[in-house]
């Protein structure tokens, strides 16, 4: 049996997205967020498609929509493209730990941000944007999370503490409702209902094992080319040496571990079936989904 309380919160985000389509039936309604951001928070942008893979489908009503993922190095932009839309996003992206924070630079130089997070099985706030400014707005309205106050003069213009403001974005998702993901390739590994060949021993869902894929502060930069056919790159964050890796397939079994010593480091994929791989780096709790074509 589900909560009072989440039941009350998502009947909340339901009522958000009725006042959101009845203001755009009838013309009524602004379509600028009412609550936006005046910079990002102080995390390196990060490569969406090397956290995540670079496609995935969601399924959404009766529909499964696919969706791609691309990567702009020198500006380090991410492009998130559905089938039958275009772009949905164009904008940076930062690792919160838990979740991603999505970066939509507006006309004026501030920014509107909305939270994303993924699992083995679900996607949360993908295409949420101006509902969750909406949501934010009302927590902000509240009372809550005064800190992140700017100015309130025509909409809520919000600072980016970082503390206050994970703290937001974890509330603004628990309003959200989750939508079931597919993720390319899942069939040709076939994995168990638990992960029980781990270095340490452990039994271990798989969703925690994902989960860890969102955590703040890694060390891995940059993994590429992604899927791999052979020779992965993996490039290590600056002042990161000796660092200490597992590589994992999706029935939890190890396939190679070891330590990284250099800056640019490469791993063979050569010996291995196609399929989903985790790589995993103990020491930061952070692992990187990777497709071996």
């Amino acid at each position: 049996m589900k909560p009072k309380h989440k039941k009350r919160r998502k009947k909340k985000a339901f009522m958000v997205l009725t006042v959101l389509s009845m203001g755009m039936v009838h013309g009524c309604l602004e379509s600028e967020p009412k609550a936006i951001f005046n910079s990002t928070f102080k995390k390196r942008s990060v490569n969406l498609s090397n956290r995540v893979g670079d496609e995935f489908s969601v399924v959404r009503d009766e529909d499964t929509i696919p969706y791609r993922i691309s990567f702009s190095k020198p500006h380090r932009i991410n492009y998130i493209i559905r089938s039958d839309t275009d772009t949905v996003f164009q904008g940076t992206v930062n690792n919160m730990g838990g979740f991603y924070l999505f970066n939509k630079k507006l006309d004026d130089g501030n920014f509107r941000i909305h939270a994303v997070s993924f699992s083995d099985s679900t996607v949360t706030g993908l295409q949420s944007g101006y509902t969750q400014s909406y949501l934010l707005a009302d927590e902000i309205a509240a009372g809550s999370f005064t800190d992140l106050i700017v100015d309130t003069t025509d909409k809520f213009l919000l600072r980016p503490y970082r503390k206050s403001g994970k703290a937001l974005f974890q509330k603004v998702l628990l309003d959200l409702d989750t939508e079931p993901i597919i993720w390319p390739a899942e069939e040709m590994a076939e994995p168990d209902d638990t992960f029980d060949d781990l270095s340490d021993g452990s039994v271990t869902k798989p969703e925690s094992l994902v989960a860890r894929m969102a955590l703040a502060d890694p060390v891995v930069d940059d993994f590429y080319p992604n899927p791999v056919d052979r020779l992965l790159n993996v490039d290590l964050a600056s002042g990161s040496e000796s660092v200490g890796y597992e590589l994992i397939n999706l029935n939890g079994k190890v396939m190679q571990a070891g330590n990284f010593e250099r800056s640019k480091n490469i791993l063979d994929f050569g010996g291995y079936t196609s399929g989903i791989y985790l790589l995993t780096i103990p020491s930061s709790g952070e692992t990187h989904r990777i497709v071996k074509q």
